[in-house]
C-alpha cells in the first residue's frame, strides 16, 4: 500500500507490504489491509495488488491444482440432505481451466496447507476420505449436484470447505461456458500510469543495470553503456582516489530511455547519473539556480524566422554537464560495470572512490555550472545575454537560445551560423542536427516558399492518450462542458487516485505550455483539485483527454501574410474576465493571448489574487496583468529588432469597451487631487496600452 508523505519520513519507504483482507462496508474505493507492522487492520485507496504470491509466499506449479484432483478422485453420485455451510468456497468443473494454477504453493508443513499425501489418500468413489466430512445436496432437476468436501486444517479456520460442482445427475452434459472476448481493463482508480506506459511502448526501458543486459536487445542497451563510459573518460570526468577521512562517497545508477528522432527512429541512451539527494548543502553544493529558455521566447523568435525568413539551425551539447570544472570536493562510488567497460584502472583498496573533477548528471550544482561555463563561452565570443531571457544571446548577425544542452541558431544567412557552429565544436562535443524539425518536444514544420512556420505537439499528444488508455477514446469538441461546475472534496473517503490525477494534469499543462492556448482555462480550472480529486474530476479530465482525441493535429501557424517584407509585424493582445465565476471564493478569472504574425506567443488563464467588487474592476485587473505581459514583450522586441519605434503603441482589446471607457473619461475630466489619483495625459478615449519611456498606461 502506498504510505502518505505525512505518514512518513523523508527517506522511508513510500509503500509497504500488507495482506487483503476485503473491501470497505458500503464502497467499492477502500480496501481493507492488515498491516504487520503497526500489527492493525487499515482502510487504503492506494494499493497495488501481487497476485503471483499469497501470504508472503509465492505461488508454484510444483503441484497439480485441486481442482484436477477433485475432478478425477471425488465421486460424484452420493447425495444428501444436509445444507452447505455458510463460507463454502465453491469451484465448478465448467469453470476450472484444466491446467489452473491459481492456489498456493502446497507442502507438508503445518498451518493450513494440504500435503502431497493427499493424492495418495483419496481412494475410489464409495470410499470416503479419511479427516473429512461429506456433505451433499439433493439436485434440482436440471442442476448438478453438489456436494461439499470439508479437510481439516485446510485453512487456519477448521470448517472450511471447498465445494465442487459435478455433471448433471441425468447423464446430460452441461453446456459449456462462453468465454468473453472483451478485453479485461483494471479499475479506473487501480490503473498505474507507469504500467501503462511501460505496457504502451514498442520496447521496453530497463529499471537498472542488470535489466538492462537481461533484456532481448542487451546488446544495444550494452553499446549506449560503453558510449557513456568513452564520453566521461574522453572528457576527464574523474580519477580514482582514496576517500579522505570525514569525508562520504555518493552513489549512482544507470538512467535508460529511448530516444524518438525526428525521423520516428529509436536511439538508445544510456546516462550515469549520481544520487544527488545524498549530497550535504553546504559541504557538497552551495547555489543551484540555472535559467533555460521560456517557451514564449521560442515562438516569438519562430514568429519572426518565418516572417523575415531567417535561418534556423538546431545544435545538441554532447554530455554537457560534463564540461564544467566542479569546484566542490565530491567522492563515487564506483559505477556498475565500471571495470568491464570503461577501460580505465580497476579500483583497488588504496583507491576504492572516484574523486570528481567536473559536474556529472544528478548533482544538484550541476544545471549552473554548465550554464555558468557556456555563458562565459558566449561572452568571450562577443555575443551579449538578453535582459528579457537570460537564455538568448544575440550579436549583430546572429540570435542564440539555449535550453540546457540543446541550441537554436538564428540568421540572415548560412555563414553567420557555420562559423559559430565551428567555434561550438572546437570547445564542446557537438551534434549537428541540421535545419530545426524538432525542440522540446514541439514538432516544427516549415514552408520557406509560404514563409510560414507551423508549430504542434501531434506525438507527444498521442504518447500521452496512448499512456493513459484514451488513444481509441471517442473524440469530442469542446474540452470542458460548461453547465457543470466542479465542487470541491469535502470528505476524505471521496479522494479518487491523486497521483494519477496529478500526472494526467501534468501531462496536459505541457501540451497547453507548449502549442495549446485552448486548453488554458481548461488547466487552471482542473488544477486547483490536485490535492482532493474525486470522480467527478477524474470524468472532467477524461473529457478532456477526447478533446485532444479530437484536436491533437491542431498547429499554431505564423506566417508573413499580406506585410511586406521590412515593415515589422504587429503584436496585439486580447483580454477578458468573468465576474466571481468561482463560486467557493467569488475569485475571478482573467486571461490574455498575444498573437504575432498571425500566430499566438503568449497566452494565460489565472483566477486572480483578489476578490472583485464588481465586473469592471475585474477587467481592470485582467488588464493590469495583460499590461505587465505587453511591457516584457516589448522589451524583448526592442532587443531582437532596432527598427521598432518606442513610441508605438501596443493594443489590448478588450470587450467591455462601454464601461472602461466611462471609468477612462472620468479618469481625464476629474481634477487630481494630492495623493489620490495621478496625472494622465492622453489624447485616447479608447483603452489601449501605450508604451512610453517609463511607464505603460491604460
Amino acid at each position: 500500500m502506498y504510505v502518505p508523505l505525512e505518514r512518513r519520513k523523508k527517506l522511508e519507504p513510500k509503500s509497504r507490504l500488507c495482506i487483503h483482507l476485503g473491501y470497505v462496508h458500503n464502497t467499492t474505493k477502500l480496501w481493507r489491509v492488515w498491516d504487520s507492522a503497526s500489527g492493525r487492520v487499515i482502510h487504503v485507496a492506494d494499493v497495488v495488488f501481487d497476485e503471483g504470491s499469497f501470504g508472503g509466499q509465492r505461488r508454484t506449479n510444483s503441484v497439480s491444482p485441486l481442482s484436477t484432483l477433485l475432478r478425477d478422485k471425488v465421486d460424484h453420485s452420493v447425495t444428501s440432505n444436509v445444507p452447505l455451510q455458510s463460507g463454502t468456497m465453491s469451484i465448478s468443473d465448467t469453470q476450472l481451466p484444466p491446467q489452473s494454477t491459481g492456489l498456493p504453493e502446497v507442502n507438508d508443513t503445518a498451518g493450513g496447507r494440504f500435503t502431497n499425501a493427499l493424492e495418495d489418500r483419496v481412494g475410489d468413489a464409495d470410499e470416503p476420505i479419511p479427516g473429512t466430512q461429506t456433505n451433499t445436496l439433493p439436485s434440482p432437476k436440471g442442476r448438478s449436484t453438489v456436494r461439499s468436501i470439508t479437510f481439516n486444517g485446510m485453512a487456519p479456520e477448521e470448517g472450511e470447505s471447498v465445494t465442487c460442482h459435478s455433471a448433471a445427475p441425468d447423464g446430460h452434459k452441461l453446456p459449456a461456458l462462453r468465454k468473453s472476448k472483451r478485453a479485461r481493463m483494471p479499475s479506473f482508480w487501480l490503473r498505474d500510469s507507469v504500467t501503462f506506459a511501460a505496457r504502451a511502448s514498442e520496447h521496453e526501458e530497463p529499471q537498472s543495470y542488470t535489466e538492462a543486459l537481461e533484456l532481448p536487445d542487451y546488446c544495444k542497451w550494452e553499446q549506449a553503456i560503453k558510449e557513456e563510459f568513452k564520453s566521461h573518460v574522453d572528457n576527464g570526468t574523474w580519477e580514482l582516489a582514496e576517500l579522505p577521512l570525514g569525508k562520504h562517497d555518493i552513489t549512482c545508477k544507470w538512467v535508460f530511455r529511448l530516444k524518438t528522432n525526428a525521423d520516428s527512429s529509436t536511439r538508445y541512451k544510456a546516462r550515469l547519473v549520481i544520487r544527488g539527494f545524498e549530497q550535504v548543502p553546504g559541504i557538497d553544493f552551495h547555489e543551484t539556480f540555472a535559467p533555460v529558455a521560456k517557451f514564449v521566447t521560442v515562438r516569438v523568435l519562430l514568429a519572426l524566422a518565418a516572417y523575415h525568413d531567417w535561418e534556423v539551425e538546431q545544435m545538441d551539447v554532447k554530455t554537457a554537464f560534463l564540461h564544467p570544472v566542479l569546484k566542490e570536493e565530491v567522492f563515487m562510488a564506483i559505477p556498475e560495470g565500471y571495470s568491464e567497460y570503461s577501460n580505465m584502472p580497476s579500483p583497488n583498496s588504496a583507491f576504492p572512490v572516484l574523486r570528481l573533477l567536473k559536474a556529472l548528471y544528478g548533482l544538484k550544482q550541476a544545471p549552473r555550472a554548465w550554464y555558468q561555463d557556456v555563458n562565459r563561452f558566449f561572452t568571450d565570443m562577443g555575443m551579449t545575454r538578453s535582459s528579457e531571457d537570460h537564455s538568448l544571446y544575440f550579436s549583430k548577425d546572429l540570435l542564440i537560445l539555449l535550453y540546457v544542452d540543446d541550441l537554436l541558431l538564428f540568421a540572415k544567412n548560412m555563414r553567420s551560423i557555420d562559423m559559430m557552429k565551428k567555434k561550438l565544436s572546437t570547445t564542446y562535443q557537438m551534434t549537428d542536427l541540421g535545419p530545426i524539425r524538432q525542440f522540446l518536444g514541439l514538432q516544427i514544420v516549415r514552408n520557406r516558399i509560404l514563409h510560414r512556420i507551423e508549430l504542434h505537439q501531434s506525438p507527444y499528444i498521442h504518447t500521452i492518450l496512448t499512456r493513459f488508455q484514451m488513444s481509441d477514446c471517442r473524440a469530442i469538441s469542446t474540452p470542458m462542458d460548461p453547465n457543470v461546475y466542479l465542487q470541491p472534496c469535502t470528505n476524505n473517503t471521496d479522494i479518487d487516485n491523486r497521483s494519477e490525477y496529478q500526472s494526467k494534469i501534468g501531462s496536459v499543462m505541457y501540451a497547453m505550455l507548449g502549442t495549446r492556448p485552448d486548453l488554458a482555462y481548461t488547466i487552471s480550472t482542473l488544477s486547483k483539485h490536485n490535492d482532493r480529486p474525486t470522480q467527478s474530476h477524474h470524468v472532467a479530465l477524461q473529457r478532456v483527454f477526447r478533446y485532444l482525441q479530437q484536436t491533437q493535429h491542431m498547429a499554431i501557424r505564423y506566417e508573413r501574410g499580406s506585410g511586406e517584407l521590412g515593415v515589422f509585424p504587429k503584436v496585439t493582445g486580447y483580454t477578458d474576465s468573468d465576474w466571481a465565476g468561482d463560486k467557493d471564493n467569488r475569485r475571478s478569472t482573467s486571461g490574455y493571448v498575444f498573437t504575432l504574425c498571425g500566430g499566438a506567443i503568449s497566452w494565460k488563464s489565472r483566477k486572480q489574487d483578489v476578490v472583485a467588487t464588481s465586473s469592471t474592476e475585474a477587467e481592470y485587473v485582467a488588464l493590469t496583468e495583460a499590461a505587465k505581459e505587453s511591457i516584457w514583450l516589448r522589451r524583448l522586441l526592442i532587443e531582437l529588432e532596432s527598427r521598432v519605434i518606442t513610441s508605438t503603441p501596443l493594443n489590448i482589446t478588450t470587450d467591455h469597451f462601454n464601461e472602461l471607457s466611462k471609468q477612462w473619461e472620468s479618469l481625464n475630466t476629474q481634477e487630481p487631487s494630492s495623493g489620490v489619483l495621478p496625472e494622465v495625459s492622453t489624447t485616447s478615449t479608447m483603452p489601449q496600452v501605450i508604451y512610453a519611456d517609463n511607464q505603460g498606461a491604460i
